[in-house]
């Protein structure tokens, strides 16, 4: 049958290529997952807010409805200070005023951690006297428990800025150093023959080849330790700072404010999942010459 058969051009016409996580059809299917895993949550929460009702005393403070914590946005405002009215504009102010706050301790900490932690990595990659001198002091530097070191920087530093980003930055380090010295260890080591096979230095070799082989890996470590550092200034500013979100949270814990404290877990949540998908659109502009599947959805 020759290649100009109706049939076989009918054939070869008819095959439907593969659909990719890019089209409008499969876009549309993991939105709609989405709305369907929130609206499930929501479900879940009403219903167990329904038991706390009927078997306490006093639900508000135990669980209360999604509406009643809605409703509670205007006792925000009740931070602002004593004999503050409980209006919606005072209690915005508190909430933009407290993340002003926690955001510049976030940025600093995770700007100076991801620079040192990367920047250490790239070192002990690229010299081996470096990787066996600081191999075993940075292991043990990895294993401490972030929050058992609370206390320390507390001594340290009190409860300033200075501490709570300090903090961060160490959270930080500590991370994207293992992440990065992994990456390196990833890279095929037939990609380093080939280059040295054409001539490429070492030097050359490392800054054209190993770096620009790592970021996929090291971007994406990044996304981790963002959702990690938010977690680790909540949890200096719960026992050291005197501003910011887990002041607010820590305030509103004493005084039993169950509502109060939702509001402000939601909105780090919505800041959380703001800055994962900056970093997520920072991580693929920065590997965009790598094949979709190694890249951040």
């Amino acid at each position: 049958m020759s290649a100009h058969d109706p049939g076989v051009a009918a054939g070869t016409t008819s095959k439907k290529l593969p659909e990719t996580a890019g089209t409008p059809r499969i876009r549309m299917d993991k939105l709609s997952l989405r709305a369907g895993s929130v609206v499930a949550i929501i479900v879940i929460w009403i219903v167990c807010a329904w038991l706390v009702a009927q078997n306490f005393n006093r639900p508000a403070s135990v669980l209360p409805y999604p509406w009643e914590v809605l409703s509670d946005l205007r006792g925000l405002a009740v931070f602002v200070g004593p004999g503050a009215d409980l209006t919606l504009e005072n209690a915005v102010g508190v909430i933009v005023d407290n993340s002003l706050d926690s955001a510049v301790r976030l940025g600093l900490g995770v700007m100076i951690g991801a620079m040192l932690g990367v920047g250490t990595g790239l070192l002990l990659g690229m010299s081996r006297i470096a990787s066996m001198t600081l191999q075993i002091p940075l292991l043990l530097i990895r294993t401490i428990p972030l929050f058992a070191l609370i206390p320390l920087f507390l001594t340290w530093f009190g409860g300033s800025d200075t501490g709570i980003v300090a903090y961060i930055a160490f959270g930080v380090f500590s991370m994207l150093l293992v992440s990065t010295v992994a990456a390196i260890e990833n890279v095929p080591p037939v990609i380093l023959d080939f280059a040295r096979a054409l001539g490429a230095s070492r030097w050359r070799v490392y800054r054209t080849v190993v770096v620009p082989a790592i970021i996929p890996e090291v971007a994406g470590g990044l996304r981790v330790v963002v959702g990690i550092a938010w977690a680790i200034l909540i949890g200096g500013e719960l026992l050291g700072a005197q501003s910011g979100l887990g002041r607010i949270l820590s305030l509103a814990e004493q005084f039993s404010y169950t509502g109060r404290m939702m509001l402000i877990v939601a909105i780090i949540m919505i800041y959380t999942i703001s800055v994962d998908y900056f970093v997520m659109l920072l991580s693929n502009y920065l590997t965009r010459w790598a094949p979709d599947d190694s890249r951040s959805h």
